[in-house]
């Protein structure tokens, strides 16, 4: 049986040497520039791909960062608006429907709060609708999804309020006015009024009772006239509150 012949170590190490040499002698003249330059390329390439790789990767973990700390952060605000909702002044026995506000919709006749919250989550006409303590406005109008909030600053709104010397009037919206002002009216001459009387609900109207509305500004008629009339704060400027409750019990 033939066997092809051995090499040598003496053979390898001679053919690695004359190779050794040729590149050497070789490495400062032009004929290893075309192989030279095809590698360096290729590993050049590989270098920046691999670097533009790390760098996309970097970008998006940090805008992964960036959006989980913007979540974090509505969700803790959504925490602090159901805390304090919470632990707002009020019976025990109500229960709350939350909603975003969606838009404020004023005109010369009326002013409407769209809310996320409609008769898919148990809101329906006549419900008020508030923010903590402070009455916002009632409920016209539902869909599925979506609840027309008369804010009480609107010419359309009557609410009946007592102060917190127990004078009685009715609360009604200023036409083409500021939605963060209304008018109190219908308060007998020989009851207590005066500026910076609070107002709350009266419950007289449907409503519950002792929601906060605004304080006395100004009295704005006179003595002759047969109800006293002033000018009234609301105590929450709606164009201000970005989630509200309905009170559906």
């Amino acid at each position: 049986m033939n066997r092809p012949p051995a090499v040598h170590a003496g053979q390898i190490a001679l053919l690695l040497l004359l190779i050794t040499g040729i590149l050497w002698w070789g490495d400062g003249k032009s004929w290893f520039d075309r192989p030279r330059a095809f590698i360096e390329e290729n590993m050049l390439r590989v270098r920046v791909n691999h670097t533009e790789t790390i760098e996309e990767e970097r970008a998006r973990l940090s805008a992964k960062v960036v959006g989980l700390e913007q979540e974090i952060a509505t969700l803790t605000d959504e925490n602090n608006v159901f805390r304090r909702q919470l632990q707002a002044p009020l019976s025990p026995e109500m229960s709350f429907i939350p909603g975003y506000v969606i838009s404020l919709e004023k005109t010369s006749d009326d002013t409407i709060m769209r809310i996320a919250a409609g008769s898919d989550h148990g809101v329906s006409e006549g419900m008020p609708v508030v923010s903590e303590s402070v009455i916002i406005g009632k409920v016209i109008s539902v869909t599925p999804r979506i609840a027309h909030v008369r804010l009480v600053a609107s010419p359309g709104s009557k609410i009946a309020v007592k102060t917190d010397k127990n004078a009685r009037g009715l609360l009604v919206g200023i036409q083409e006015g500021d939605v963060s002002r209304a008018v109190l009216d219908r308060v007998l001459q020989n009851e207590p009024l005066a500026a910076n009387d609070l107002l709350k609900t009266s419950g007289e109207d449907g409503l519950p009772v002792d929601l906060i509305v605004g304080t006395v500004d100004h009295i704005i008629s006179e003595s002759r006239e047969p109800f006293q009339r002033a000018d009234v704060v609301l105590s929450l400027d709606p164009r201000e509150v970005r989630r509200v409750f309905v009170i559906s019990k």
